[in-house]
């Protein structure tokens, strides 16, 4: 039997303690673009789940046919990446319409520009591709990780606000520590982030936990006493990345 945990950064395991009503909640939040869930604030503790729910939030919200996830974090220049996974996860229609855009020029690997970029700002760019996406009844969720205060999230955040006042449909999910994210209240350009629905991650069910791990070595052919279960439950005081290493390392030390 393969090794059901998994500790990877981010990745969604085999045994994942899912936070489902949460999940449906906030879904459900993100679908109507008139409700606080517009910006949506992710935050918690390092190792708590924060990069696997919104990578859950993507899975969830990818399924409808009508919404676009754009998945992003700091350091990959999230203007041009945006543009570019914007273009890449459209469908064919709506990859037809981007490319009718006079002065872009579309190809497999993104966007390269036909006129002068003094003259084209990614502002401009995404204004008209916001226009296609109005047209063709689509919607978008953003979703950006490892929030931090940077003149690289100032220019995006003042980017998106814009796309937002102009009514466009698009909505953005962030998260980060909470350190950082309360460190958005001090830049004017960031504050108005911190309007959003907030969406804490608190630590997992300790109960939850234990079953799960019970569960997990039932089905590998291990009996384990409830004493032992009770014990590996502690130990990942609820943190979600503990919870899949401790499971992880026990099973691959048989």
């Amino acid at each position: 039997m393969d090794n059901p945990f998994n500790p990877s950064f981010g990745r969604i395991p085999a045994v994942y303690l899912q936070r489902k009503k949460l999940i449906a909640d906030v879904s459900q939040g993100i679908e109507n673009l008139n409700s606080s869930y517009t910006i949506s604030i992710v935050y918690g503790m390092r190792g708590i789940g924060k990069t696997v729910f919104l990578t859950a939030m993507d899975r969830k919200i990818s399924a409808y046919p009508d919404w676009i996830v754009v998945n992003l974090a700091m350091g990959m220049k999230l203007l041009p990446s945006f543009i570019n996974s914007l273009y890449l996860n459209a469908d064919s229609k709506l990859k037809k319409s981007f490319k009718s855009i006079e002065g872009l020029n579309f190809s497999n690997f993104g966007l390269s520009l036909s006129t002068d970029i003094s003259k084209l700002t990614y502002q401009d760019i995404l204004t008209n591709m916001f226009d296609e996406v109005r047209k063709n009844d689509v919607k978008v969720l953003i979703t950006l990780d490892e929030v931090k205060l940077c003149q690289e999230l100032k220019d995006f955040a003042r980017c998106y606000q814009l796309l937002n006042r102009q009514g466009y449909p698009i909505a953005l999910m962030i998260a980060g520590l909470s350190e950082n994210i309360s460190e958005l209240k001090n830049e004017n350009i960031t504050s108005f982030l911190l309007r959003g629905k907030r969406i804490a991650l608190s630590a997992l069910n300790l109960s939850q936990v234990e079953a799960s791990y019970s569960k997990v070595f039932k089905e590998s052919g291990y009996q384990v006493s409830k004493k032992i279960l009770e014990k590996m439950a502690l130990m990942t005081m609820g943190y979600s990345y503990a919870f899949q290493l401790l499971g992880y390392l026990v099973l691959k030390a048989d």
